[in-house]
């Protein structure tokens, strides 16, 4: 027979693997644009790059950041109720 619920410590495991990676992409786009502000390039191509990864890469980046973070809030949510499911 299949289990029905949730182990949750499994749960709280996998929330905090979410979280770890939400902050893994945010110090990847802070390295990357410090190293875009850094790197000797100038020019029109160097502002279109620019500009393009200011509005288009890190939005896409930092939502991809805020759904990990938006899954880990929930998963603990999950594991909370279970928890309190449980106690009673």
């Amino acid at each position: 027979m299949s289990m029905i619920g949730m182990n949750v410590d499994d749960v709280r495991s996998l929330a905090s693997q979410l979280t770890s990676s939400a902050n893994e992409i945010q110090n990847i786009v802070n390295q990357l644009t410090g190293k875009i502000h850094s790197t000797n390039w100038v020019g029109t191509d160097y502002q279109a790059f620019l500009n393009e990864w200011q509005s288009t890469y890190v939005p896409s980046l930092t939502s991809v950041m805020h759904g990990l973070e938006d899954a880990a809030s929930k998963a603990n949510q999950e594991a909370a109720q279970q928890e309190a499911a449980s106690a009673n």
